[in-house]
């Protein structure tokens, strides 16, 4: 018997048939045991691996050979996307799900972007769970609720702005210090710096520098 077999967090159902492995990183252990459990009633050639840590995931070396990753995305954890960008660039075979505990529309865009090759919410049923693996598996993408990332991916990102964000986004793209903004808006700097965060979250940017790059490739107009 392969001793890969016997440790924890494997299953194998079918020993004659190829193996295709499956890694599922999720801080919960209810989800974790859940996929499994349907992974292995449903599919007869899958050997799973449990791991409640992304970073374990990217400490360990590239020893395996994904066929599929399945990420969660939580409530308290917003690292996995930029995980998955990490995933693309060690493990690039693999094809990654995103299973999102937030049920969050905008993270369905957020996924496509970093990488994945599928995006399923926690409120989906099992068969859908199943198809997305599946069409994964198969070499396929499976975004549910894609019409949410055609109609995002249509429009600007700088629209997802309030009108203070947006004063704020011109004031950090000509050069204002978060004092000056303060005074100018009669906001304390420490709101500023919300607002400052606010914008590069929505906007998905790392930086000031990238603020003032997206201002002017996208000749971004102040709000009336």
């Amino acid at each position: 018997m392969n001793p890969a077999a016997q440790m924890p967090g494997f299953f194998r159902a079918d020993t004659t048939a190829p193996m295709r492995q499956v890694l599922i990183v999720s801080e919960n252990v209810l989800v974790r045991q859940g996929l499994k459990e349907i992974l292995s009633q449903e599919f007869r050639d899958l050997m799973v691996v449990e791991l409640a840590e992304v970073s374990d995931a990217l400490l360990r070396p590239a020893k395996r050979a994904w066929d599929l990753i399945v990420v969660e995305v939580g409530f308290h954890y917003d690292g996995a996307f930029s995980a998955i960008r990490e995933f693309r660039r060690h493990r690039g075979a693999a094809s990654i799900l995103v299973l999102d505990l937030t049920a969050n529309d905008r993270n369905v865009l957020r996924a496509a972007r970093s990488g994945a090759a599928g995006y399923i919410p926690v409120n989906v049923d099992r068969a859908d769970v199943i198809r997305a693996v599946r069409r994964l598996l198969d070499g396929k993408t499976f975004f549910e609720a894609s019409a949410a990332v055609e109609a995002e991916a249509q429009e600007p990102r700088h629209v997802r702005l309030s009108a203070r964000e947006r004063l704020v986004m011109h004031a950090l793209a000509a050069g204002k210090r978060n004092c000056r903004i303060a005074a100018e808006l009669n906001l304390s700097a420490k709101t500023v710096s919300t607002y400052r965060r606010r914008v590069l979250d929505k906007l998905e940017l790392q930086s000031t520098a990238d603020i003032v790059r997206y201002v002017v490739a996208n000749g971004v107009s102040l709000p009336e």
